[in-house]
């Protein structure tokens, strides 16, 4: 049995932003929800651990307040499945920042 190459081990969590991680994920941009959700989905392979990950925010309307709007920043962090040692499974990498919201109105 052979071991995994270094390319196909999972990268070591680590909380300091890589360079260029949040305009990266910034660049997918927010998509609306489906299936009569009312809300904006974002996602894509992490530019750190190349896992997938995902950020969804659904927007709550009241009868008092009526819909809100998205927030202006939103903080997306990845929550892939993978185990990035020391941490594990389901916990992300560790790379996470605010970035701009979504720009729709509802």
């Amino acid at each position: 049995m052979s071991d995994k190459s270094q390319a196909e081990k999972p990268k070591v969590w680590s909380d300091i932003l890589q360079s260029g991680w949040k305009e990266t994920v910034e660049s997918w941009g927010w998509q609306p929800l489906h299936g009569g959700k009312r809300g904006y989905y974002i996602g894509g392979k992490c530019p750190y651990c190349h896992d997938d990950m995902s950020r969804t925010i659904e927007l709550v309307e009241t009868i008092f307040e009526g819909a809100k709007p998205p927030p202006e920043y939103v903080w997306v962090q990845c929550n892939c499945k993978v185990a990035h040692p020391p941490h594990n499974a389901g916990e992300g990498c560790g790379q996470g920042a605010e970035i701009s919201g979504p720009r729709f109105r509802v």
